[in-house]
């Protein structure tokens, strides 16, 4: 019975309307002027034109003048086509992932002319401007070496060669590698 009851109940409060009395009206709300918010341009990088590193080192080791590339160059040549391809996230890491390789190796042997272009090209990814003007110029020095002239002048002429690299101070770059261009 008392289920009976309760059920008679809820159908008579569902029979009921929702509202007993009209709605409050509705209101025209105020107009707001919207300032238009212009399209963002290309962003400009910011270089760093200090470099605080020291490029004249004496080697740890003795140097090895076979004609292959070091290891921690191919670690270094590796980490920056994996950078190309990344995503934007991953880029930075692996770019710094390869100045470590460039920098091991050229702790070994610093007189080694493709582990400073590649080093210089890596600073340049990460905007650099000071550190990769450095290395261009160490570039130089080694080309205008009577000895290991052979190996830095063809990776100069690399850096002429290539209008993509260094292209927002390509001009002070040309500089940096100046007398060993013919």
């Amino acid at each position: 019975m008392l289920k009976l009851s309760l059920c008679c109940v809820v159908l008579v409060a569902g029979c009921r309307p929702l509202y007993q009395a009209d709605g409050e009206r509705l209101r025209n709300p105020k107009l707001i002027a919207h300032v238009p918010i212009p399209e963002p341009g290309p962003v400009k990088p910011t270089y760093v034109d200090k470099c605080e590193v020291d490029f004249r080192r004496d080697p740890v080791v003795v140097r090895d003048t076979g004609t292959k590339k070091s290891p921690h160059v191919i670690a270094g040549d590796v980490k920056l086509a994996q950078a190309e391809v990344a995503v934007a996230a991953a880029k930075v890491d692996l770019v710094i992932q390869g100045i470590e390789s460039y920098r091991k190796a050229l702790q070994l042997d610093p007189y080694d002319a493709e582990a400073t272009l590649q080093l210089a090209r890596a600073y340049d990814q990460v905007f650099y401007k000071g550190c990769a003007l450095a290395l261009l110029k160490r570039l130089d020095e080694l080309a205008q070496h009577p000895k290991l002239g052979i190996a830095a002048k063809p990776r100069a002429r690399k850096v002429a060669d290539n209008r993509e690299w260094f292209r927002e101070y390509r001009k002070e770059a040309l500089e940096a590698i100046g007398r060993s261009l013919p």
